[in-house]
């Protein structure tokens, strides 16, 4: 999968459809959730209140905190687990989606799970998206969604290195690789612009 293909989000126009947005429950009957086929659809999870483990096909592992943000990429296999104490609910939201450009062509995205870096409290605008869809509200909700990925991808077009993180984190040691990845950019993509 091309890499720089997610850039042309942030600068192409392109639309959003069959959008389903929800809050779940996950308790200690229900701690895991498994994908034994690619998704469907791209989706945005917010971790609201209990952190979860992201157990990628590849045996990678990404830890999500309250709070974080994770990109599920159409065809992306994974395994998610919530860290919930005993007796206490677990309620991301998940917003799931199509993107297509102006020809109706769906655009691709890198099919890894990924944490998307995110300044703000995205909280409201994820329960006013799923209260637009369990009030059939599909106009507002359509917007919302914009107004979300507005929201996130302003961070990849002010500093799309992620230098003002290298520069609050300077005694942490990162590889390109790491770099990269929360960029959403191959290494090279990223060694290029960096």
């Amino acid at each position: 999968m091309i890499f720089s293909q997610i850039d042309k989000i942030f600068i192409a126009d392109f639309n959003i459809d069959s959008i389903l947005a929800r809050k779940q429950s996950w308790n200690e009957n229900r701690p895991m959730f498994n994908t034994n086929q690619p998704r469907k659809r791209h989706g945005l999870f917010l971790i609201t209140n209990c952190p979860a483990k992201y157990t990628l096909s590849s045996g990678e592992v990404i830890f999500a905190n309250i709070g974080d943000i994770m990109l599920l990429p159409k065809g992306s296999l994974y395994q998610t687990e919530f860290i919930a104490p005993p007796f206490k609910e677990s309620n991301p939201i998940v917003i799931n989606f199509r993107m297509t450009d102006l020809k109706g062509e769906e655009i691709k995205l890198p099919e890894t799970v990924c944490k998307i870096p995110c300044d703000g409290d995205l909280f409201p605008l994820f329960d006013e998206a799923a209260s637009c869809y369990k009030k059939s509200n599909y106009l507002k909700l359509k917007a919302t969604l914009y107004e979300i990925f507005s929201r996130l991808f302003p961070i990849h077009q002010q500093d799309e290195c992620l230098i003002s993180y290298i520069n609050n984190n300077i005694t942490k040691n990162f590889s390109v690789a790491e770099l990269a990845k929360k960029c959403l950019m191959s290494e090279t993509a990223y060694r290029n612009r960096f």
